[in-house]
C-alpha cells in the first residue's frame, strides 16, 4: 500500500480531487494526512507516507508569508528547505504541472519557484506534450520524470444535459433571448467581462 499527502488540502468546490484520489486508491494508492508545508509534517510523517503530492497553485506556498519581495523570499528558502527536508525523509515529491503560471500573473519569484519545484519533484505529471515541454524549457525539469497522463473526466458528477427548451422554461427564460452561461469562480481571467459585452 502507498500513502500520500496531498495539498492543498483545503475543501475543493471542485470534484477533480475526490474523483482523483478514489481512482487512485483502485491501484493501491491510499490518501493519507492532510498535507502541510511545514517541516515537523514531515518529521511527524516520515515512515507512514511515501510522497506529498502538490497539485496546484504552488506559488501559494511561498505568497502566504506575505506581499513583500522578502517575505516571498524568505518563503521560498523555507519551502526549499521543506523540499531538501523531504528527500532526505525518502517522502517523494510529485507535482501535477496544471497551470504554467498562476491564472492573475506571476512574478520573477513565481517563476524561481517554479523552477525549485521541477529541479526537485520526483515525478511531474502533466496533461499534454505542450506542459511537459514547459516543464523541461522553462523551469529546467529533466524530461524523465514528467508524465502526460490525460486529465480526468467528470463521469457521474454532473446530471445529463437536459433538453435546451425545458431548461429555459425551468428558469423562465425566454427561448429567444439569448443566453450565456459562466461556470465556477468569477475571477478577473475568465473574461466574463469580454463574454457578457459579446453578448
Amino acid at each position: 500500500m502507498i500513502t500520500f499527502s496531498s495539498w492543498p488540502n483545503l475543501p475543493c468546490e471542485n470534484a477533480y480531487l475526490s474523483l482523483y484520489h478514489r481512482a487512485l486508491a483502485g491501484y493501491g494508492i491510499r490518501l493519507g494526512p492532510p498535507c502541510e508545508i511545514q517541516d515537523a509534517f514531515l518529521r511527524a510523517n516520515a515512515g507512514r507516507i511515501n510522497a506529498i503530492h502538490i497539485q496546484w497553485a504552488p506559488e501559494q506556498i511561498w505568497r502566504c508569508r506575505g506581499s513583500s519581495a522578502w517575505a516571498r523570499a524568505r518563503g521560498l528558502a523555507g519551502f526549499w528547505k521543506y523540499l531538501r527536508l523531504a528527500r532526505s525523509l525518502g517522502i517523494r515529491v510529485i507535482w501535477t504541472l496544471h497551470d504554467v503560471e498562476h491564472h492573475e500573473g506571476s512574478g520573477r519569484l513565481d517563476e524561481f519557484g517554479y523552477r525549485l519545484l521541477a529541479r526537485r519533484a520526483d515525478l511531474c505529471i502533466v496533461h499534454d506534450e505542450w506542459a511537459a515541454e514547459q516543464f523541461v524549457q522553462r523551469f529546467g525539469g529533466a524530461r524523465e520524470r514528467v508524465c502526460v497522463m490525460e486529465h480526468g473526466n467528470y463521469d457521474g458528477v454532473f446530471p445529463t444535459a437536459a433538453p435546451r427548451a425545458g431548461t429555459l422554461a425551468k428558469f423562465g427564460i425566454d427561448p429567444a433571448r439569448r443566453v450565456l452561461l459562466c461556470q465556477g469562480n468569477i475571477r478577473p481571467y475568465k473574461r466574463f467581462d469580454l463574454a457578457i459585452e459579446a453578448v
